[in-house]
């Protein structure tokens, strides 16, 4: 078939899928809350795509008839805490 390579783009990429940051308060400063322990976590997913290719397809995600899709609006933040009474 001719030009069948004007099908075929560079599927490389890079992820930074997770970063988790994490915070214990001090042993004095939880008992002042009333509390054995304190802890905080903050998560980011998701927050850094590079591809190869200019197309802006994320070569990871295809639709259910095998086409590709441009996924937009991946991130999330996420922010909890851990509190032992």
């Amino acid at each position: 078939y001719n030009y069948s390579h004007t099908n075929v783009f560079d599927a490389s990429f890079v992820k930074l899928r997770d970063v988790t940051l994490s915070y214990s308060l001090t042993d004095s400063f939880a008992q002042r809350l009333r509390a054995r322990a304190v802890s905080f976590r903050f998560q980011l997913s998701n927050i850094m795509l590079w591809k190869a290719n200019d197309l802006g397809i994320d070569p990871e995600f295809h639709g259910t008839h095998g086409q590709r899709i441009m996924r937009t609006g991946q991130g999330q933040v996420t922010f909890g805490a851990h509190i032992t009474l």
